[in-house]
């Protein structure tokens, strides 16, 4: 689904269980890559995994929703799945 964020995640979230497949993946913004809209930061940054800061600098809009990783991350690690 490309749905974007939150949309995507609620809609997983209410049909989860009548969607029967292990794992469910959100493009919202793949598609905007594919098609041009946005542009991949530069080959540096990818390498070395910095391309976050990169749509951090182009979309300032995001750092509400960077903040939360983090801690998302920590969840994660706390809970796995198993």
């Amino acid at each position: 689904m490309a749905y974007g964020h939150p949309r995507q995640e609620l809609w997983v979230a209410r049909n989860r269980d009548r969607l029967e497949v292990p794992v469910a993946v959100g493009v919202g913004g793949s598609f905007d890559f594919i098609a041009g809209r946005s542009r991949r930061a530069p080959r540096l940054l990818r390498r070395v995994h910095l391309e976050w800061m990169w749509r951090l600098a182009m979309e300032p809009w995001r750092i509400r929703r960077m903040a939360v990783l983090p801690f998302y991350a920590l969840e994660v690690l706390r809970h796995p799945a198993g």
